[in-house]
């Protein structure tokens, strides 16, 4: 799945995520070493933990308004 992950540049943050209608979740699965400097995180810190983790509350609720699980 991270062959797909393409940054424009090296110093680009990004953060994979996968979407759990189970738990009705976005779970980050992997972040690069841009975004862990960005987030003072380390992907083994993030990795399997819901997206809202890292988010605004305010954000959260826009984007579970918008996404169908």
């Amino acid at each position: 799945m991270n062959d797909f992950i393409v940054a424009r540049r090296s110093d680009d943050s990004v953060i994979s995520v996968q979407q759990d209608n189970s738990t009705k979740n976005l779970m980050i699965t992997n972040l690069n070493k841009s975004a862990e400097l960005l987030l003072n995180y380390t992907n083994s810190e993030l990795s399997n933990k819901p997206l809202s983790t890292i988010l605004n509350k305010n954000l959260v609720e826009d984007m579970n308004n918008e996404l169908e699980y």
